[in-house]
């Protein structure tokens, strides 16, 4: 099973985002819901709006 860190295929590189408190209850709501972490859930959307279509079964194999 691939680590969090490889879930993608590829290594996160850290960084630091500053949202409002309202995004970051959303996010944090958002998050919550899916039982991920808020980085996980940013991938997610950010992933989404890019590529909206389903995960591929490249995607959907990392996933697990």
């Amino acid at each position: 099973m691939k680590t969090e860190h490889q879930k993608y295929g590829e290594l996160k590189v850290k960084t630091g985002v500053s949202l409002t408190k309202t995004a970051m209850s959303y996010l944090d709501k958002l998050r919550k819901e899916e039982q991920v972490s808020r980085s996980e859930m940013l991938e997610r959307l950010v992933r989404e709006k890019v590529n909206p279509s389903p995960l591929t079964e490249k995607e959907a194999m990392l996933k697990n």
